[in-house]
């Protein structure tokens, strides 16, 4: 077992206590800590292409399509609007609005201009990460903890592997101190966990594979070629790297997040992908189990795999509200249970609407102006990060907690925009739980949340 390092436990309660604190100075009960991540994203896109450099947008009548004509505000609801990014966080402590601490090789706290650290604390999500040393396009020479090292997907757990193991991958030097023979060094997600564990890592001996909300939560949309703040995270790769989720859809296949762009993809198991573990640093909140909702018993229009799978989303962390919205008590979100265009307890009244990326933010405009009369306001088009928290990734069409949120198998636009290819956006495809993007003309559904009060 190895020692844990007592300046290490000591900002891991530090960070426990300022994330997890639950009351106001005046005694009142506050909403939910925010263990969500924001995007980075810090400057507005045009319709229907464009990105600018600061938060500001427009749009460009004569790039319209024939017959489209657009009137309102497009700017409020982007996401460079919204956020502790747009809050005037700074960057001492990370990128816009992530909140990053460099970790030594002991566990110990290093200050940002540290020149030499192994794992970083991220102060938000109370996650700790392992970071790869400098690579030189070779596997293996440069340490357990290559930049350049690939590994194929394994996991003997039959409770979470979808009912497949995966590749031992027993063939190929991918990684550092690979031998023929020695299953202790093969190229796997799971030997690399085991290897890094025996020896350790920062002062702990608990690291693990990410799940697919994990490992996203890196994702910085405002960047690309690597999509991460390359000041935390330096030497990683622009490629995919593994989750420890499984695919609901294909046994053969495991989610991974490419870090060039920041989408998520299920991929084959057998592929050579990167890898970045993780630890709990901070202590998380219990889970919440009132109001508990049952998801429907299987059907044709969602397939699900609970006994092979860990659930993503379960409705223990849901809490059905009287108005009919829906509380995330792990993300501190409330969000409509239906989609904008219908309604009903089960979401079966009406067709969602489907709009392109500006309509979806004029919308959202419009309707939150409406609702400030009633004191039904400040609902808002969510940010790529918001959305994918929703993913149930134990189910597939739809990929999402179907007890609260029925009827969803859509693409559902996010309010962030793309800086890579100018004319696209973010959204969610619920039909299979990927992340990804797409141009900015294609009608899409929505649906609309808004912080706890």
């Amino acid at each position: 077992m190895i020692c844990r390092n007592k300046t290490a436990q000591i900002l891991a309660l530090a960070l426990a206590i300022a994330g997890l604190s639950s009351c106001t100075e005046s005694g009142r009960e506050s909403p939910p800590p925010v263990r969500l991540n924001d995007t980075g994203i810090t400057w507005g896109a045009d319709y229907p292409r464009g990105v600018n450099v600061d938060c500001t947008a427009s749009v460009d009548l004569q790039r319209l399509p024939d017959g489209e004509s657009l009137v309102g505000d497009i700017l409020s609801q982007q996401d460079c609007n919204q956020g502790r990014d747009a809050a005037g966080h700074g960057s001492a402590d990370g990128a816009a609005g992530f909140a990053y601490r460099k970790i030594g090789a002991g566990g110990e706290p290093l200050p940002a201009d540290a020149q030499n650290w192994h794992c970083v604390a991220d102060e938000i999500t109370g996650l700790a990460w392992e970071v790869k040393q400098p690579g030189d396009g070779v596997y293996g020479n440069r340490g357990r903890h290559d930049a350049d090292d690939v590994f194929t997907w394994y996991n003997p757990d039959n409770s979470a592997n979808a009912g497949a193991i995966g590749d031992w991958n027993s063939r190929y030097a991918q990684c550092t101190g690979y031998v023929a023979g020695q299953p202790a060094t093969y190229c796997n997600i799971e030997e690399y966990v085991s290897r890094t564990n025996r020896r350790g890592l920062c002062g702990f001996d608990d690291w693990r594979v990410p799940t697919m909300d994990e490992l996203s939560g890196l994702v910085h949309f405002g960047r690309s070629a690597p999509a991460i703040d390359t000041n935390y995270f330096p030497n990683t790769k622009v490629g995919f790297y593994w989750s420890h989720s499984p695919d609901a859809e294909l046994q053969q296949r495991a989610w991974a997040v490419n870090f060039q762009f920041g989408y998520s993809a299920p991929m084959p198991r057998n592929n050579g992908h990167h890898l970045r573990l993780v630890r709990d640093w901070a202590e998380k909140p219990e889970e919440n189990a009132i109001n508990p909702a049952p998801v429907p018993a299987l059907s044709t229009a969602q397939g699900c795999n609970r006994e092979q799978i860990p659930s993503s989303a379960p409705s223990s962390r849901y809490q059905l509200q009287e108005d009919g919205s829906v509380a995330d008590t792990e993300t501190g979100l409330i969000w409509r249970a239906c989609m904008e265009g219908v309604a009903g307890e089960a979401c079966d009244q009406g067709e969602p609407l489907a709009l392109n990326w500006a309509e979806a933010l004029t919308y959202a405009t419009a309707l939150d102006k409406k609702g400030a009369a009633s004191g039904d306001d400040d609902w808002r088009l969510p940010n790529i990060r918001e959305l994918g928290s929703l993913l149930e990734l134990q189910c597939a069409g739809p990929a999402i907690n179907r007890g609260f949120f029925p009827n969803a198998a859509q693409d559902v636009w996010s309010s962030s925009p793309s800086n890579f290819h100018t004319h696209y956006s973010w959204y969610v495809d619920f039909a299979t739980g990927a992340l990804t993007y797409g141009e900015r003309e294609k009608p899409k559904a929505i649906r609309l949340v808004r912080d706890a009060r």
